[in-house]
């Protein structure tokens, strides 16, 4: 519940959003020089 709480503070339509996004900020996410970049696209739609 608090996860969806913060997103909703930022995007009012995050399951949407979590659907139809391309998700190109993945590609440029700082995460993926470690391991993988971070999936906010699933992460949008799990909590939602």
């Amino acid at each position: 519940e608090g996860a969806w709480n913060l997103i909703k503070e930022e995007n009012p339509f995050p399951g949407i959003c979590g659907r139809v996004c391309f998700h190109p900020c993945e590609s440029k996410c700082n995460r993926g020089d470690y391991d993988e970049p971070i999936a906010i696209h699933a992460l949008e739609r799990f909590v939602s």
